[in-house]
Parts: structure tokens; sequence; C-alpha cells
């Protein structure tokens, strides 16, 4: 088990802490949803942002949509066999439902998709769904209610790893007076038995946006929001039955509230709730003793922002997701942690939308080989904002990092055509800036090829690079970086070489 000393713990606290050159780097965006671009709205909303899920090369991905062109959203899945480079046709799963805010998706070991959501027959019965696939997300089986008759929202689902047991937790009542409220199944989600069980143990406060995870059969955990005070934390070690009593995660309450918690836990004991913090950096509170008692709440540094997603793979990594609202072109983030959680890797930016769009609600994911996925609502084919589509990034760990402004300004390097097949233009129009070196770097941070043969020109210089290595061979598909030096810095442009 997992022991810090609070002073190794104020330190790492304090650090903004950046690991060597490494970072994850990621790849084109490609559209999940196949309806035409900008047409119809899609969102990807539930507790904790769980909308999507990886293994190997098959990502899956649930969202809420009015492409039906009935008044009402509902529930769709989506799923690439190719790491995300594109997507099946869309199923929708839900039997005449309007879906509110975007399903909620976990896999167990055996490969099948667990899928719920929160809404309302078109007839005004409210409650959450379930629906499951067991030939990996061709085909779902006919939802069932997951809830009593009840005033539900969204839900939050955690599947063990044989599962047979699912988990579904959300928030029920009328504003303000919310309360937490688990279903549970230990039939592999055929049946959800009764009575269910009220989590808060408050019922004075409003808790809201519940997000669940489970150690194994019998113990789990949930985090939610309480309006005004911060996040909260309960478990249970019989399989939900009972719950212990509640436990506030942040270390003062009001003021600056924290909220939008996402909840993850490794195979070790450990346990991870991250959490808005409207006054700094998004914060994180950590067990490792799963979850009987949590460190002082602290800062995850350079992460100042909203709605973050939070997945954590059986040995500690933690891969987190959020968005930055505030008018900047580049509003998703994600940030990696090897160590769970004690240091974390520099911000990137997914998306590569080239203008200030509308990219909120990211949701993120990881593969067994650490591959990272994650998607976001995207209004890019929309600049009203009004029809969001759902757009997906897949990112590699690599030996070398994308710099922005290190040399010049953003808009004087070019390179082009990206995605490149055949010959790739290095452009700069800036004359004043003169290169050293142009150097053409793998995923590796192996170099690949010294760019020579530049042109200038009245405005600048151009280079090109037929996306061959020093030996004349040509490079296999994939991604590249090319790095510009000169006396006044470096500036690193990341590329994606299709092949010849």
């Amino acid at each position: 088990m997992r022991k810090l000393t609070s002073r190794v713990a104020f330190l790492l606290a304090s650090l903004p802490v950046l690991l060597s050159a490494q970072n994850y780097v990621f790849g084109p965006n490609v559209r999940v949803n196949d309806d035409s671009p900008g047409s119809h709205g899609h969102m990807l909303r539930s507790p904790g942002r769980r909308n999507i899920a990886a293994r190997g090369d098959t990502v899956y991905v649930a969202e809420a949509s009015d492409r039906a062109n009935d008044g009402y959203f509902h529930a769709y899945f989506a799923r690439s066999t190719d790491g995300g480079g594109s997507f099946l046709p869309s199923i929708r799963v839900d039997s005449n439902q309007d879906v509110t805010n975007g399903p909620s998706l976990a896999l167990d070991d055996s490969g099948s998709v667990h899928l719920c959501w929160g809404g309302r027959t078109l007839t005004g019965y409210p409650c959450i769904s379930y629906a499951k696939s067991t030939d990996g997300g061709q085909s779902f089986s006919v939802p069932i209610a997951a809830s009593e008759t009840c005033y539900d929202r969204s839900a939050s689902i955690a599947v063990s790893r044989g599962g047979q047991r699912v988990y579904v937790a959300r928030d029920q009542g009328v504003y303000p007076d919310y309360d937490v409220i688990l279903s549970r199944s230990t039939d592999g989600g055929r049946t959800f038995a009764l009575p269910e069980t009220r989590v808060n143990s408050d019922t004075t406060e409003s808790a809201t946006n519940p997000t669940v995870a489970v150690f194994d059969d019998s113990l789990l955990m949930i985090a939610w929001d309480a309006y005004g005070l911060g996040v909260y934390f309960s478990r249970s070690t019989n399989g939900g039955l009972t719950f212990e009593d509640q436990r506030m995660l942040n270390d003062t309450a009001g003021g600056s509230a924290r909220e939008r918690a996402s909840i993850g836990a490794d195979s070790t004991d450990g346990v991870y709730v991250v959490y808005r913090h409207p006054a700094a950096a998004l914060s994180i509170s950590m067990s490792s003793d799963t979850g009987s008692t949590f460190q002082p709440e602290r800062a995850i540094p350079g992460t100042a922002g909203d709605n973050p997603s939070l997945r954590v793979s059986p040995d500690g990594k933690l891969y987190l997701a959020y968005d930055c609202p505030g008018g900047s072109s580049d509003v998703v983030r994600f940030i990696f942690s090897p160590d769970r959680g004690d240091t974390f890797f520099s911000p990137v930016n997914p998306c590569d939308a080239p203008y200030a769009a509308g990219v909120l609600f990211p949701t993120v994911s990881a593969n067994e080989r650490g591959q990272a996925f994650v998607a976001w609502e995207d209004n890019r084919n929309d600049l009203h904002g009004f029809n969001d589509d759902v757009y997906l990034a897949a990112g590699v760990m690599s030996g070398i990092a994308e710099t922005r402004r290190d040399l010049l300004e953003v808009n004087a390097l070019h390179v082009w055509p990206n995605p490149c097949r055949a010959t790739l233009h290095v452009c700069c129009s800036d004359a004043a800036h003169r290169p050293t070196s142009i150097e053409v770097f793998d995923l590796s941070g192996r170099l690949v090829r010294l760019l020579s043969g530049l042109r200038s020109h009245s405005d600048g210089w151009t280079v090109d690079w037929d996306g061959s290595d020093v030996s004349g061979t040509a490079g296999a598909p994939g991604i590249y970086f090319i790095r510009v030096s000169t006396t006044g810095g470096n500036l690193t442009r990341q590329v994606q070489f299709l092949g010849k």
C-alpha cells in the first residue's frame, strides 16, 4: 500500500511538474456521429463524463442526440474497430424515450457493454433505463427500467469485472431537494433489485451529479456534489445494501464550491476523485486504503477548467480530460499521471479545430496499451452552437512534444498538407527567422531526417519532406514532428504521414 509523508505530499502539490520531454500526442480529430455535420444536437453530459470506453483497437462512444427529428433526444451508440480512426454507423439504443444529458457506459472483462441513461418515456414516465450488448456493441438488449418511478435526471454506471454486478447511481428529486440513489443488479443486468439505497446520509443538503466506481463485486464508492458546499464521498462494503456516513472531500465548505466530481479506482487500494475548484486549478482527493481515509485535497498544476472526466488504469495511471471555457480556440485539455496522481505531465490539446470553436464536455478513456481516447461536444460545423457534433482524438505517448510559441508567432510557420501522403511543405512567412536546422522526429523522439534544400523567397522560406528517412527509405505511416531551430529558439510542429 502506497504511503506518502505529509512533507512529500506538500512538495508534490506545490510543484508544477513537467516530466522530461515525453507527453501524449493526439492524432487528427474524427467525427463520431454519422448524421450530417452540424445538423443535429449531440450531448456527452453524464455525471463524471462516462460516455466512452476502450479495449484494444475498439472504442465505444455513447451519446444523446435529437437526430430522429421528433423533438426529443435519444440514446445512440457508436464504435470504432480501428483505434478511433473511423466509426461504424450509430445504433439507437432507447425505446421511444426522451434522454437527459447522455448515456453512461461501462465494460466488463468479457467485453460486454453496459449502458444506462436518464429521462422519461414520451408518455411521461420518468426513469433510469439500462441496456446491454453481449456482442461487442453490434446490438443491444431491449432496455429495462433500472429505477423505480421517480423524478430521475441522469445516471452513472459501474460494473464488476465479471459483469454480474451492475451499479447505477443517480440523483433523484425536485429542485432543490435531491438525493443520491443507487440501483443494483446481481444477475448481469437482467433485473435490478428492490428496495433501492439512498447514498447521502444528510438529507438537508442537495446531492447531485453522482459518479460511481467499483473495486470488486461488493466494494463500491460514490462521489457527488452538494450545492454551495463541495464534493462528498461515501462507500459501501456490502454491494450497495448500505453506505457509510458521507464525508466531505474538499478542505473547506462553502465559498468557492467544488463540484463536477469524477471518480476512479485502481486495483491496489487507490481511489481518486477529481473535481472543479473555481478559485484555482482542478482539485484531486486521493486515498490509498480503498476510501477509508483521504489525503488533503490538492490542486493539479495548470488545470484551470471544468467538467473533468477521469479514468484510472488497474496499475494506477490517471487519464484526465477537462474543458477550459473562456474564448480560447483550444478549450479541451488532456493531462496524464503515470504514478497514481503524485505527478502530472503538462496539459495538451487534443482538438485540431483551427478557430474558436465551442468545445466542451470532454470524456476520456484508455486501453490496456496506454493509448488514450478523448471525445467532446464540438460546434465547428455550426458556429452558432445549436448543433454540436461529437469528435474524438486518439493519443499515444511520444518521446517529443509539440511546442507552439517558443520561436515565433503560431501563424508564421505552416506545415501542409497535414495529413500528408506525398510531399510535406514546411513554410515560414517571417524572413527574419532563418533556421539553423530543420529535423524530422518520430513518436519515440528518434531523428528520422535532417531536411535540406531550403528555398528563400521575399516573405520567408520553404523546405520539403518527401516522407523518407536518412537512407531514402519511405517512412511508415504515423505521427511525426518537424522541429525548426534558430538562434532564437525552437518550434516543433506535429504532422500525420499517411504513407505513399
